[in-house]
């Protein structure tokens, strides 16, 4: 009965959650070490590891937008910090109306999800068969070997199936021989991104009602302010749409490396081209 009263809401609202074709509907994604944000907590939980922002529409597919968790932010009672802090300072939100801010974006859809949660979404879906190129292979394995985990074996397709436990570590490693902090966020973030990408190439392959039943199971574990019609819209976009997935990665343009207290960050250079750029990409 829950299903079928989706389903009526969903066909009766079957553009809700979409501005035009072409627009589609953006939303933040967010990976954190922890759901809480209160500053009582010690000072390692709920910053952001993965910051991005996916448009979606029938029209032009998957666009998705990683931005450096380390770009220099100013924020209440912070006038000089991280954007991974905001999510320890005023959770989802705050970190939805600073990027709004940093990009000239009107972005007001959200989902946050942390590792033990990740971990239990990817198992409920089976795990996911991921494609790996070859030559990262052997220096995925070696940084996984940190957390006392290593890939699977490639299965006859190529791919690599993790379960939960598997993906929270591949998702979160990082090159601890590399020097650079920024490089190394970007490598993470182009794991994030093949990741999801190979999660989207699965839900192309299901039934609609697998879609579903998994949505429902899921949607219950994560930290988002999306209605269930607007979920159950973006299945069917995704599903029926055009298949493209497109990725870049915030900086765009220049930017420097500076300091903010003990902290290196990531300062743009020029942020009138920077947002040209980002909503150019997101919306052209």
């Amino acid at each position: 009965m829950k299903k079928v009263l989706i389903l009526l809401i969903a066909l009766m609202l079957p553009v809700a959650a979409f501005a035009s074709p072409a627009e589609g509907m953006q939303v933040l994604l967010l990976g954190t070490d922890d759901i809480e944000y209160d500053v009582s907590k010690t000072s390692e939980m709920s910053r952001a590891d993965a910051i991005y922002v996916a448009g979606i529409s029938r029209e032009n597919g998957v666009k998705l937008l990683g931005i450096e968790r380390d770009l220099r932010v100013s924020l209440p009672d912070q006038p000089d910090n991280k954007l991974a802090t905001t999510t320890f300072f005023g959770g989802p939100e705050l970190c939805l109306k600073t990027i709004n801010e940093l990009y000239g974006l009107d972005i007001n859809l959200y989902a946050q999800v942390d590792k033990p949660t990740l971990l239990s979404v990817v198992d409920v879906m089976g795990g996911v068969n991921v494609s790996i190129p070859e030559e990262q292979v052997k220096g995925i394995n070696r940084q996984m070997r940190d957390y006392g985990y290593r890939l699977p074996k490639p299965q006859k397709d190529g791919t690599y199936k993790l379960n939960g436990k598997q993906s929270v570590v591949f998702l979160s490693i990082r090159d601890t021989e590399m020097k650079d902090s920024i490089e190394s966020n970007a490598q993470r973030n182009e794991r994030q991104q093949m990741f999801l990408q190979s999660s989207l190439a699965m839900l192309k392959t299901m039934t609609f009602d697998e879609a579903l039943s998994i949505a429902e199971e899921v949607v219950p574990m994560i930290n988002t302010n999306l209605t269930m019609a607007q979920i159950v819209n973006m299945i069917r976009t995704l599903q029926t749409g055009n298949a493209d997935f497109k990725y870049k990665r915030s900086p765009i343009t220049s930017y420097e490396l500076t300091r903010a207290g003990v902290h290196q960050v990531v300062e743009i250079s020029n942020i009138e081209q920077e947002r040209q750029e980002v909503n150019a990409f997101l919306f052209k």
